[in-house]
């Protein structure tokens, strides 16, 4: 499947300072969760930034790296250069959210499959993303639509 991998780093009030993105051609959604991981973490340590709070929303991504599962997979290479880049001298939490509210990592992933093969570092966001910013400034959300019990 095709796929791409977006990552955004922003500063304590949530405005943008950088931002990555990469048109992996294809291969799983784990992957791509994991190029974007990696991604992000060689940006910010690039870039200098000692102390992270990132947000990934594929569970199965945030285990991998966190508990260190059977890396016999095809990912175990992308998985064990994150651990190499967490082992650097820096303080880096990991944690999970829901896909709404990671929108603008995900803008930027499908942002990346109209661009060239590989990674794309970035500057400023993409003006069609403008308004997805926006709304995480301002505290807006989307809804998550969970199952109901009839119990």
């Amino acid at each position: 499947m095709r796929a791409g991998a977006g990552c955004i780093i922003r500063d304590h009030e949530g405005r943008w300072l950088d931002g990555c993105c990469r048109n992996i051609r294809i291969c799983n959604s784990l992957a791509a969760e994991l190029w974007a991981l990696l991604d992000g973490l060689r940006l910010a340590w690039s870039r200098g930034y000692k102390d992270l709070e990132v947000q990934v929303d594929c569970l199965v991504a945030l285990k991998l790296v966190q508990h260190n599962n059977d890396l016999a997979n095809a990912s175990s290479s992308i998985v064990r250069r994150i651990h190499n880049l967490l082992d650097e001298d820096w303080r880096v939490t990991i944690t999970h959210v829901y896909r709404e509210g990671n929108q603008c990592a995900d803008f930027l992933a499908t942002f990346a499959l109209n661009l060239e093969e590989g990674l794309h570092l970035l500057q400023e966001p993409p003006r069609a993303m403008h308004f997805l910013l926006h709304a995480d400034a301002v505290g807006e959300g989307r809804v998550r639509m969970c199952p109901v019990s009839s119990d």
